[in-house]
């Protein structure tokens, strides 16, 4: 057995070539609350540094800073718990240059990476987790607003499924941020599931007319081939995540996982301005290297080919050997000679003479 290893490099926010001398970070302090630091190129704190802080909310509303927050020794800004907060926009009052957006992974749509494609059996069912819904006073109402299912065939679209979306129950208890969005009993076709608001995503359905091939999920039996479902993911959840900063451990638990789950976990000391920028590029390098296959069947093809002309010669012997014989003429076929004479047995038993009469001739 061989061993078979490759190596691949990922890039990640860096200011190695940024002409700045100062930058901004996000981190995440102890109790889960949430601190600005701005630091120099080589990490020492930027004091008495002017910001104005922008959040945008979980249900779409943008709130500025009444005043400017200014820089400690330290060179920190102190926010505290940011519940609710999707992103936060800092922007340096003395340096114009200075500012930077973070997309806050706890309640927005980077909590779950939708999958583009997803592969079903005809009659079976999809599920969409979303982070939160826009209405809390209606939380099981859902709104065309806020997504749209539709079948389609040849590009054409056919049905209109969003009657048949429901919301069925919560993520967390005692909150209304975390729901999952079924739809059952899906006919065969293509669909297309749309996300609004602050996910914005679009989830392709394909159902498929066949049966699971040997049991495996990831092979459907069709008519005439074999397809191994690859691009369709099922999408994972986290159930629970926890730090032992005495004994260094992490420890993160999934729901609704299977015995080929993988995680990828990675750490920074910052939060990132995009924390799915390195996923996202891990998903596109396996995307790249593995698709979905169709193993098709063998099927015998005739040698004759249809609706080809033979010439006159060939279609008078095949009419001639394959038409039906009749009763005709019961004569004997002509032959070389046109009047056949026979020959007969001479019988020479006895022998009759005549006299004769006229001798004056002699």
């Amino acid at each position: 057995m061989k061993n078979f290893t490759e190596s691949k490099s990922f890039n990640v926010t860096s200011h190695k070539d940024s002409q700045e001398i100062c930058e901004v970070h996000l981190k995440m302090a102890e109790e889960d609350k949430y601190e600005i630091l701005c630091l120099g190129k080589n990490g020492e704190p930027r004091p008495h540094m002017r910001f104005t802080i922008e959040f945008v909310m979980a249900y779409g509303e943008t709130r500025h800073s009444p005043n400017l927050f200014t820089t400690d020794e330290e060179g920190k800004l102190y926010l505290g718990q940011l519940h609710n907060v999707v992103s936060i926009k800092a922007q340096c009052k003395d340096h114009s240059a200075l500012q930077k957006l973070w997309n806050l992974p706890c309640l927005t749509s980077d909590t779950w990476q939708y999958p583009t494609q997803i592969d079903l059996l005809e009659g079976g069912s999809a599920e969409l987790p979303v982070a939160h819904m826009y209405d809390p006073s209606q939380p099981n109402v859902l709104k065309r607003a806020q997504t749209t299912l539709f079948r389609s065939r040849m590009g054409t679209v056919v049905d209109d499924w969003f009657m048949n979306i429901k919301v069925i129950k919560k993520e967390k208890e005692n909150s209304s941020h975390y729901f999952l969005l079924r739809v059952e009993k899906l006919k065969q076709g293509d669909y297309t599931w749309h996300l609004r608001g602050a996910h914005n995503v679009t989830v392709k359905i394909v159902v498929h007319k066949a049966k699971y091939w040997n049991n495996l999920e990831n092979f459907i039996l069709k008519k005439n081939c074999i397809q191994e479902l690859v691009s369709s993911q099922k999408i994972l959840k986290i159930k629970e995540s926890s730090i032992d900063a005495k004994k260094q451990k992490l420890v993160v638990k999934l729901a609704d996982y299977t015995p080929n789950a993988r995680v990828h976990i990675f750490a920074t000391k910052f939060v990132q301005p995009s924390l799915d920028a390195t996923y996202d590029q891990i998903k596109s390098q396996l995307h790249q290297a593995i698709n979905s296959s169709v193993f098709t069947f063998a099927q015998w093809t005739n040698l004759l080919m249809s609706d080809r002309k033979l010439s006159d010669e060939y279609r008078y012997v095949f009419d001639r050997a394959n038409a039906k014989r009749q009763l005709g003429n019961t004569l004997d076929r002509p032959q070389l000679l046109n009047k056949r004479l026979f020959t007969g047995k001479t019988e020479t038993e006895q022998e009759v003479l005549n006299a004769g009469n006229d001798f004056t001739q002699m």
